[in-house]
């Protein structure tokens, strides 16, 4: 047997089903009950309104009817027609009784009935008339009369207790047959009942197993619900503390990165006071390279001063040998010639020739006396080029000392925001290293915190996973892909 459909159905469907199927049956069990107690409601009417009334009344007109003919005998009997007078009361309740009997079958449509009520109450009238002309013949003692009477008196009476009895009989059976008929109606509705019961039973019993399951299946979920929620809770509160430790490294971190921040604005504030420095520095040394560039200039000019006063003084001394040449004689010319030529290198070439052109002494004398008077003119224009040239130095070298002093300076300056730089590297290192610290242990409580996230996340698939399950069990798979 296949019971997959079966499993497909979920468990509220199937509490659905017994909770209807529970109603169809009462539905059903009132509805047969409510129409066997209408019939039987029906049939105990018929009993109290037509059969028993009609018994009761018919046994009553046959006891009537005995006590009207024994009147008549005993009237009969005592020849006296003060006995008739007995009869009345009797005769008015017979009639009463007939009348109410016949209305009692019109009103049930029973014609047959009502109109043998009616021959009924003529043959009682005739009966009853020929009664009292018996006693009257009994009284005038005519024998032959109340022969004659007698048969008459006696088919009436016989017609009237017969069809009393027969109506005794057949209302009597009546009742019988309705009440056998009310004990099977009661008989069936006690095994209707009894079968409703045994099937609400059943239902009720399969209900009871089906919330039973259900409640045992609901309670395994919730323990696991339970469980998972737990494990869900610590998770959480793991992931707070992880938080709150966070939010603490992160403030740590932050104060650090402020420092590193303040720090870093000294170094970049001392860096800017040093390339500040640094350019008072290069300018300070421009103006230092610039004045030992005119120093240098100045002294060169000294130098070159110094060297065409040598120069000059040499020409000057040339043209005094000259002169001292000629005024000497000539034969000692060739001898200065070669001694000036020897001192003088490539400059006693001159002296050479001079010694060449003895002849020419008085010409040369003359114009070494205008040379040595132009010479001696330059000589004087460059001594005092020279202390021109040497009072400049005396003001620029100060300048120079003072320019270097004011690197020296600030070349302490640089030297010593360096070492503070130095020093604030070190802070910025070691905020860095704190930093890196807290960064690792960030690093460490993120993987702990995907980790925990991860579980959460198991957690929560787990509770999805129980939440499918419910609604499967609840819903059944159709129900619950249709829904989904």
């Amino acid at each position: 047997m296949n019971l997959k459909p079966a499993r497909r159905i979920g468990n509220k469907l199937r509490l659905y089903v017994a909770f209807l199927l529970l109603g169809a049956l009462s539905s059903v069990i009132i509805a047969a009950a409510l129409f066997s107690l209408r019939s039987l409601a029906q049939e105990v009417a018929g009993i109290a309104q037509k059969e028993y009334p009609i018994t009761k009344m018919a046994i009553e007109m046959e006891g009537l009817m005995g006590q009207v003919i024994e009147k008549l005998n005993t009237a009969k009997a005592a020849a006296s027609t003060q006995r008739l007078k007995e009869i009345e009361p009797l005769d008015i309740r017979l009639r009463t009784l007939l009348n109410a009997l016949q209305e009692l079958y019109e009103a049930n449509q029973d014609k047959a009935n009502a109109a043998l009520i009616q021959k009924l109450l003529t043959t009682y009238t005739e009966a009853n008339d020929v009664g009292a002309q018996m006693v009257r013949a009994a009284i005038d003692q005519e024998f032959a009369l109340e022969g004659e009477l007698t048969p008459t008196f006696m088919a009436h009476t016989t017609f009237i207790f017969s069809t009393l009895e027969r109506m005794v009989t057949e209302s009597t059976e009546t009742y019988n047959r309705n009440t056998l008929h009310i004990l099977a109606i009661s008989s069936l509705m006690t095994k209707a009942l009894l079968i409703a019961f045994l099937l609400c039973s059943v239902v009720g019993a399969a209900t009871f197993l089906l919330i039973s399951n259900m409640s045992k299946k609901l309670a395994a979920m919730a323990t696991d619900s339970s469980e998972a929620v737990g494990t869900l809770l610590t998770s959480m509160a793991y992931i707070t503390d992880m938080s709150t430790q966070l939010s603490v490294e992160t403030s740590e971190s932050a104060a650090n990165l402020e420092q590193i921040t303040l720090s870093t604005k000294d170094v970049a504030a001392q860096a800017g006071e040093n390339m500040q420095i640094a350019r008072s520095a290069g300018k300070s040394t421009q103006q230092v390279l610039t004045t030992a560039n005119q120093s240098e200039e100045v002294i060169r000019e000294v130098v070159e001063a110094m060297s065409g006063m040598a120069d000059a003084d040499r020409e000057i001394s040339s043209l005094v040998r000259v002169i001292e040449d000629i005024a000497f004689q000539t034969n000692l010319l060739a001898l200065n010639a070669a001694v000036e030529a020897a001192r003088a290198g490539e400059a006693g070439t001159g002296f050479a020739v001079v010694a060449e052109e003895v002849r020419r002494l008085a010409t040369r004398a003359s114009e070494a006396s205008q040379k040595a008077a132009e010479v001696i003119g330059r000589l004087d224009q460059k001594i005092h080029e020279g202390e021109t040239v040497i009072s400049t130095l005396q003001i620029t070298f100060p300048e120079v000392s003072k320019a270097t002093l004011n690197v020296v300076q600030q070349i302490g300056k640089i030297t010593e925001n360096s070492h503070n730089q130095a020093g604030n590297q070190d802070k910025v290192n070691q905020t860095i290293s704190a930093v890196d610290a807290s960064v690792q242990s960030l690093a460490a409580m993120s993987e702990e915190s995907a980790a925990t996230v991860q579980e959460v996340s198991e957690q929560v698939q787990r509770l999805n996973t129980l939440i499918n399950e419910l609604m499967i069990f609840w819903e059944g798979r159709a129900g619950h892909s249709a829904r989904q």
